[in-house]
C-alpha cells in the first residue's frame, strides 16, 4: 500500500541513473533539515572565527601566570607551556576544515562536517587536560575561549539532532539503496554468466571443429609469453623494493624518537613503515620530505640520539636527494600492470582449460553451459523482481512513478 499517488506522469530512467536520481530525491526530502543544517554550519564558523581570535590574543598575552604559592616561582616554565598550549590549540583548530565535503546526499556531506566538529572538540578537550595548570594560572584569560566553544558545542549539538531527526528519511534510503546495491550486483553476475556461456559456445565449436588443437597452441603460446612479462615485472618491481627499503629502513628507530617528541599529527614513522602506501600525493611527498628536515635538524641538534649519527644523516640526505616520489610512482604503475597482467594470464589459463576440457570431455562442456544458461533466467527474474520492487519504493517514498530501463 503506497502513500500517495505521486506523479502521473512515468518517468524512464537507466539503471545507472538510478543513484543519481536517489540522492536527489533524498536531498529534496531533507531540504527543512538541511536548511537548518546549513544554518548551524554558518554559526560554527562565526564560533570558529571567533575562537580563532581568542587563540592569538592568549598567545599574545604577556602578563605573569597567577600562582597561589609566591615563594616557589613556576612562571618560567608556565609560560612555556602557555606557548605549547597554544601552538597545540592552532595545529587542532588548522586541522578542523568547515567547507562542505564531497559527498552522495547532503546528509553524508553534513555527517562528514559533524564528524569533524566532534574531533575537533574531542582534541581540544585532551589538549585542556594536558595543559590544565595553564588553565588555572592563566584563567582570567580565557572568557572568549569558554564563550566561542560553548557556541561550538551547542552548534555541534543542534548539527547532530538534525541529522538524528531525519532516521527515517535515512531509513527509507538506505533500504532503496540497499536494493540498488543488489541490482548492480546482478547486473555484473549476468555479465559474467553471459560471457561464461559465451567464452564456453566459442569453446564448444573449437571442440566440434578441426581446430581446437590450434587454438589450444595460440593459449598456450600467449600463456608462456604473458608468464614471462610477468616474471619480468616481479623482477622490476622487487628491485625498485629493494632501492625504497634501503633508503627507508635505517631511519626506522630515528623515526619513531622523533615521532615521540613531536606533536604534529601526521608521524614520520607511518612513511618510514610503508612508503608506498602512505605516499599518495605531490603534497604528501613534500610532508614527509619536512619531515626528514626536521629529524635531521632534531639530530644535530641533540634532541633525537641516535647510535651512528653520521649514517643517519646520509640515509636523511640520500632520502632527499634521490626522488622517492618518482620511484613509487612507478612502482604502483608497475603494480597495476602487474594486476592486468596476472587478470589476462587468469582469463588465458581459464580459456584454456575450457578447450583442453573440450578436448576430453564434449558433454561436459554442453552441461555447463546448460547450467549458466538456466542461472541467466534465474538472474533476469530476480532482476525483473527487485526492478519493480524498486520502482514501488520510490513511488512510495519520494512520490517519482519511474520506469527502470537499460
Amino acid at each position: 500500500m503506497f502513500f500517495g499517488r505521486g506523479d502521473d506522469k512515468t518517468e524512464d530512467v537507466k539503471v545507472e541513473a538510478l543513484y543519481g536520481l536517489l540522492n536527489s530525491s533524498f536531498d529534496k526530502k531533507l531540504k527543512n533539515a538541511a536548511a537548518n543544517a546549513g544554518r548551524c554550519i554558518q554559526e560554527l564558523n562565526n564560533a570558529r572565527n571567533s575562537y580563532e581570535r581568542a587563540c592569538k590574543n592568549f598567545a599574545a598575552v604577556t602578563a605573569d601566570p597567577h600562582v597561589e604559592n609566591p615563594y616557589i616561582d613556576f612562571t618560567s616554565t608556565l609560560k612555556d607551556q602557555k606557548h605549547s598550549y597554544t601552538i597545540t590549540l592552532m595545529r587542532i583548530l588548522g586541522d578542523w576544515n568547515l567547507a562542505i565535503p564531497e559527498g552522495p546526499n547532503i546528509h553524508d556531506r553534513y555527517s562528514k562536517v559533524l564528524s569533524g566538529t566532534e574531533y575537533f572538540i574531542e582534541e581540544t578537550l585532551k589538549a585542556n587536560n594536558k595543559f590544565k595548570y595553564v588553565l588555572y594560572t592563566y584563567g582570567n584569560h580565557f572568557g572568549d575561549f569558554k564563550k566561542s566553544f560553548a557556541i561550538i558545542e551547542r552548534q555541534r549539538d543542534l548539527l547532530k539532532s538534525e541529522l538524528a531527526g531525519v532516521q527515517d528519511e535515512l531509513s527509507e534510503y538506505n533500504i532503496l539503496k540497499g536494493k540498488l546495491d543488489t541490482l548492480k550486483l546482478l547486473g555484473k553476475e549476468l555479465n559474467t554468466a553471459k560471457d561464461m556461456a559465451n567464452s564456453l559456445n566459442e569453446s564448444l565449436k573449437s571442440a566440434s571443429s578441426n581446430s581446437k588443437e590450434t587454438e589450444e597452441g595460440r593459449l598456450k603460446t600467449a600463456l608462456a609469453s604473458q608468464e614471462k612479462d610477468l616474471q619480468e615485472l616481479n623482477r622490476k618491481i622487487s628491485e625498485i623494493n629493494v632501492r625504497v627499503s634501503q633508503l627507508i629502513l635505517p631511519l626506522e628507530r630515528a623515526s619513531k624518537k622523533f615521532d615521540h617528541l613531536s606533536v604534529r599529527k601526521t608521524t614520520l614513522s607511518e612513511f618510514i613503515t610503508d612508503p608506498t602506501s602512505r605516499i599518495n600525493s605531490e603534497s604528501d611527498y613534500q610532508e614527509f620530505r619536512q619531515l626528514l628536515a626536521e629529524l635531521k635538524k632534531s639530530i644535530n641538534e641533540g634532541k633525537v640520539e641516535a647510535k651512528n649519527n653520521s649514517r643517519i644523516n646520509e640515509s636523511i640526505s640520500g632520502l632527499l636527494d634521490s626522488n622517492l616520489y618518482v620511484e613509487i610512482g612507478e612502482l604502483r604503475a608497475l603494480e597495476g600492470r602487474r594486476a592486468e597482467l596476472d587478470r589476462s594470464i587468469r582469463m588465458l589459463r581459464t580459456d584454456l582449460s575450457y578447450i583442453q576440457q573440450s578436448k576430453s570431455s564434449h558433454e561436459k562442456v554442453i552441461s555447463e553451459i546448460h547450467s549458466l544458461e538456466t542461472g541467466e533466467k534465474e538472474m533476469m527474474q530476480r532482476i525483473k523482481d527487485i526492478k519493480e520492487s524498486i520502482e514501488k519504493l520510490f513511488l512510495e517514498y519520494y512520490k517519482k512513478r519511474i520506469r527502470i530501463t537499460n
